[in-house]
């Protein structure tokens, strides 16, 4: 189990923007498909944009079916951030900053809390 004192007080490990980008904008793109299938705006995103429209339309019960859970998930995976930020002791900003990394990335950023990257944790040092 992890204690406080293992990493420093502001442990953040950013994860890779493509990843961060393509995982939010598929979260708001099945969003918009669910809520707004018809939304303009979804016919000046290229080849994707009358996908995501026809999707919206003739699926809707679909996304919605995709699109709750995943979302339920990344909420939960929001409480076990804020949990685990309080177990290492990290600051209210970083604890803010691990949960809205988590609420769009979901597990890939949560198990870099969970287990902290090597390189980053603290040494203990023992005396004799």
């Amino acid at each position: 189990m992890t204690e406080k004192g293992r990493v420093h007080s502001n442990y953040f490990v950013l994860t890779y923007p493509g990843i961060t980008v393509f995982i939010g904008l598929g979260l708001l793109f099945m969003f918009i498909s669910w809520q707004w299938p018809e939304w303009y705006l979804l016919a000046y995103v290229p080849n994707l944009g009358p996908f995501l429209s026809w999707l919206g339309k003739e699926h809707n019960l679909a996304v919605k079916l995709i699109f709750v859970p995943v979302m339920s998930i990344h909420i939960i995976e929001v409480f076990f951030a804020v949990y685990y930020c309080y177990k290492l002791g990290l600051t209210p900003l970083t604890t803010l900053k691990w949960t809205s990394q988590i609420f769009v990335v979901g597990i890939i950023s949560l198990s870099y809390l969970i287990w902290p990257l090597p390189e980053r944790t603290t040494s203990v040092k023992f005396k004799k």
